[in-house]
């Protein structure tokens, strides 16, 4: 059923563990400091815009860029590179 393991053989799989794990944070946070956030807003419901933030904005932050009637459409990461360049709206970064 189980296998037995030396003390070595466990020390060795709990260490490449904590290595695996230490690299998939490294990862997600180089993902957070090379992405940005992406929010699709719209305000009369038949043009939509988008505005870029350097982290997940507030509601307040929300309402300060797009105005108090806006519609929040989706939120997702924007890679830089990945669209045609726009103006940022403002309040937001570009």
């Amino acid at each position: 059923m189980f296998e037995k393991q030396s003390a070595t053989q466990f020390l060795q799989r709990l260490q490449d563990k904590r290595i695996t794990e230490a690299m998939r944070e490294r990862r997600r946070l180089a993902v957070d400091q090379i992405s940005k956030v992406s929010c699709q807003v719209s305000v009369d419901g038949k043009m939509a815009r988008e505005l870029i933030f350097d982290a997940p904005p507030t509601l307040s932050q929300l309402v300060a860029c797009a105005g108090e009637n806006a519609v929040l459409l989706s939120i997702g990461r924007h890679w830089p590179g990945s669209r045609d360049r726009r103006p940022p709206a403002p309040g937001a970064h570009g």
